[in-house]
């Protein structure tokens, strides 16, 4: 049995989590996904992509799709921010938007012990799946949440900051800084 106080050097140390992360993290990319974080029942990370979060607990918006895998459902998040400083091509930033999809790790009772989920980036497939519902050379299909938030990347980007409806910066983006209500968009 592992002690509470030294969780995070045990796991770390552990050849059996060391291997879990070694697989994982060699089979994510071809898959479209660019990082794991496997947890207990309790909320805790047992293992991750690059072992900073062994032994911290989940919390906030990240911890209720815990509890939601643990209730029994395989579930893809919306997007969010990031919550901790992760690679954003050749940069380390906090806040670049990510999504998880996140599924409950089962024992032999069929009763869920732990959550594997798996982080992807939002601008890539789910963004690509609603851009193929666009129709004609202008229509666009958005994602947005309740309040107006695009949760989707736009093809207009470019042209939004040429207008000035997006900063004009290099990583300024209609993903989750576009409020809809706000430019008479829909």
């Amino acid at each position: 049995s592992m002690n509470p106080a030294n969780l995070d050097r045990e796991l770390r140390d552990s050849p059996y989590y060391e291997r879990v992360q070694q697989s994982l993290m060699a089979k994510l990319p071809d898959l479209g996904y660019d990082d794991f974080v496997l947890t207990d029942a309790q909320g805790r990370t047992l293992v991750n992509g690059d072992n900073q979060l062994i032994g911290v607990e989940i919390t906030g918006e990240h911890r209720k799709l815990v509890d939601k895998v643990l209730a029994g459902e395989a579930l893809v998040s919306r997007p969010t921010r990031s919550l901790r400083v992760i690679r954003d091509g050749d940069e380390l930033k906090s806040g670049v938007p990510v999504m998880f999809a996140g599924a409950p790790v089962l024992n032999a009772e069929n009763k869920p012990i732990a959550v594997l989920l798996l982080r992807m980036r939002p601008e890539g497939e789910f963004s690509r799946l609603l851009m193929a519902a666009s129709f004609g050379k202008s229509g666009e299909t958005y994602a947005f949440n309740e309040t107006g938030l695009m949760l989707s990347q736009s093809r207009f980007d470019s042209e939004m900051k040429r207008v000035g409806i997006l900063p004009d910066t290099p990583d300024a983006s209609s993903l989750l800084t576009l409020e809809l209500r706000d430019h008479n968009m829909v």
